[in-house]
């Protein structure tokens, strides 16, 4: 049989995990729109009520429960969900209050860029940052969508020098080797391929493949 971990005591589910239930439904309003209309509205009213949640719950934490062992990716703060959350919503909706909130907030998630691969289970802020510098709608803030491509760019610039330097050309840093190092890779790859949106770039597609 199967059962639901929750976070052990009310409201049992966590904000972080709700909040990325929010952006991923959000994707996939986008996504599932011009296919599978009916879905896609499925999908729009769960990422609605998600954010409403997470806005009644806006930092419930999750850890396995007594007597459970299991892997648990723990997170003990979910700002960053909510980033990517009101990012997605805004690019989905066009409503001022997800764009609001993201300009609110994103200041602080700024430093996530400066280390790529950047995001990872427990750090979801640069997706936010990257979905809303890579909406191209009038209502973005410029300001915000420069910031993000600079930061993207010098880091990147960065990741294509030590990938040169290396006799393998590759990207990771030493404290990359870990249980899963394959997505710390994958996640240079994704990270160059971004700045390379913002600014195509040869090195940075060379450095990727």
């Amino acid at each position: 049989p199967s059962e639901v971990i929750g976070t052990g005591s009310v409201p049992y589910k966590s904000t972080c995990a709700t909040a990325d239930l929010a952006s991923v439904a959000a994707i996939a309003v986008r996504v599932y729109k011009p296919f599978d209309a009916k879905f896609a509205a499925q999908a729009l009213e769960a990422s609605r009520r998600a954010w409403a949640w997470t806005e009644k719950n806006p930092n419930v934490t999750f850890r396995n429960p007594t007597g459970i062992s299991t892997g648990g990716y723990g997170d003990g703060d979910c700002s960053d969900e909510r980033l990517w959350a009101a990012a997605e919503l805004s690019r989905t909706t066009g409503e001022a209050v997800f764009n609001d909130f993201f300009l609110q907030n994103y200041g602080q998630f700024l430093h996530t860029l400066d280390s790529p691969p950047a995001e990872s289970w427990s750090q979801v802020a640069p997706m936010g940052l990257w979905t809303y510098a890579l909406a191209h709608e009038k209502r973005e803030d410029a300001k915000a969508i420069d910031a993000i491509r600079q930061r993207t760019l010098a880091a990147a610039h960065a990741v294509v020098e030590r990938t040169r330097a290396s006799p393998y050309r590759i990207s990771m840093k030493t404290k990359d080797y870990v249980w899963g190092s394959n997505g710390a890779a994958a996640g240079y790859g994704m990270y160059l391929l971004i700045a390379n949106v913002f600014s195509p770039d040869l090195s940075f597609t060379d450095a990727a493949r």
